[in-house]
């Protein structure tokens, strides 16, 4: 049963990091071939990632609320979303304000989901069914590092427009994935056992009473958002970073296999390390690396540093990306989690506005060092906040 529900939700995860990849990873260069420029693009990364910001903690709290899990249909009905919109884009790609608007939505509802598929594997795990979170979220990193380096690849031979046909395809294949994910026994129509035995209202709170009731971690959530303005400013403008040393569109497809692949041994070993280190403390420790990724990547001349910079990933986002999710589940009482898990996503979504829309403007009027050493300096800040703020957490 552990093997199976795990390779199941692997699927999901696979799934559902190869369409980040997708949307993601090389966003820059087809909004480029567009016509787009770089302070364009912060736009639309920027306005994609403030409309899911607001979104999420609202989804989590409709989640929360219901009798039903409701987990699927939501990922089902915003994965069709983004197949129509991918459609639509390829028959008006060459229309600024169409592509404008296309592709912010997508990234919107793209970003909206993240949180849902995390808490859908949680309701089966408080229901008792063995999934290794770990495990699949690595999956789902060695996914999107996979799927990066063939699309570099398939770019360069048959052109930027491939990157929508291959958002389409992927998100075709989350929703078989999704479609897939149910245990044979478990009851889907009641709200987890221990609910409402402590807080019998605590699931019906309402953001502001999410905020004060949950102080600390509201305070580390403001930190999260500086880290991941520069997680996201790295992220959102690789394409820049790379040319900017002379670098080509596969090199960066091979750096972004390698930043996600470094991940999976932090990923696949999180259960075991956590069963000795508190989650808060991967936490703090992974927060600290994500600013470290970005000072070696400023000090980047070749392609050796480089490489470097993006196999940290290990130590930062590839712990972050596994103990968030632990940190939640330790930290907000269980009626909550699925608005806590939105409010942990939406640190991340927050981070790309505002890094999406700085990078932008800063790499247009500045240049990319400039970026970096302001990425830097955000990141900093922002992991000062979250060790002092964040919880010791528990180990499992």
């Amino acid at each position: 049963m552990r093997f199976k529900a795990t390779l199941k939700y692997c699927i999901l995860q696979g799934a559902f990091w190869s369409t980040f990849s997708c949307i993601f990873a090389y966003a820059s260069m087809y909004l480029l071939d567009k016509g787009l420029s770089n302070s364009e693009i912060g736009y639309i990364l920027a306005l994609g990632s403030v409309l899911s910001a607001i979104a999420q903690p609202i989804v989590g709290g409709i989640a929360d609320r219901s009798k039903r899990l409701i987990l699927h249909k939501l990922l089902l009905v915003f994965s069709g979303i983004i197949i129509i919109l991918s459609g639509i884009l390829l028959s008006f790609n060459k229309v600024f304000l169409m592509v404008f608007l296309l592709y912010t939505l997508i990234i919107a509802f793209s970003q909206i989901m993240t949180p849902l598929t995390y808490s859908l594997a949680m309701f089966f795990v408080s229901k008792g069914v063995p999934i290794d979170f770990g495990i699949a979220r690595g999956i789902g990193s060695l996914a999107y590092a996979i799927c990066s380096a063939i699309l570099g690849i398939v770019i360069e031979k048959q052109g930027v427009d491939v990157i929508v046909y291959a958002i389409i395809f992927v998100y075709i294949l989350l929703i078989v994935s999704v479609i897939t994910f149910h245990f044979k026994g478990i009851d889907e129509n009641v709200k987890n056992a221990d609910s409402g035995n402590d807080n019998k209202n605590s699931g019906n709170l309402s953001l502001i009473e999410f905020i004060l009731r949950y102080k600390r971690f509201f305070v580390l959530i403001i930190g999260n958002i500086l880290v991941f303005v520069s997680h996201n400013i790295i992220s959102n403008y690789m394409f820049q970073i790379y040319d900017n040393i002379g670098l080509t569109t596969t090199e960066m497809g091979y750096g972004i296999f390698i930043a996600a692949a470094s991940e999976l041994p932090a990923l696949f070993l999180l259960s075991t390390v956590n069963k000795k280190v508190p989650s808060g403390i991967l936490f703090k420790i992974a927060v600290f690396f994500i600013f470290v990724r970005n000072v070696v990547m400023y000090l980047a001349g070749n392609i050796v540093v480089m490489y470097i910079s993006m196999s940290l990933s290990m130590l930062g986002y590839g712990i972050f990306a596994g103990v968030s999710i632990l940190y939640v589940e330790n930290t907000i009482d269980s009626d909550n989690r699925v608005r806590g898990q939105a409010l942990m996503t939406m640190t991340t979504a927050l981070g790309s506005f505002v890094g999406s829309l700085l990078g932008g403007i800063i790499i247009d009027r500045f240049s990319v060092n400039t970026m970096l050493i302001m990425s830097s300096l955000m990141a900093l800040i922002g992991a000062i906040i979250v060790i002092i703020a964040g919880e010791k957490g528990k180990t499992q």
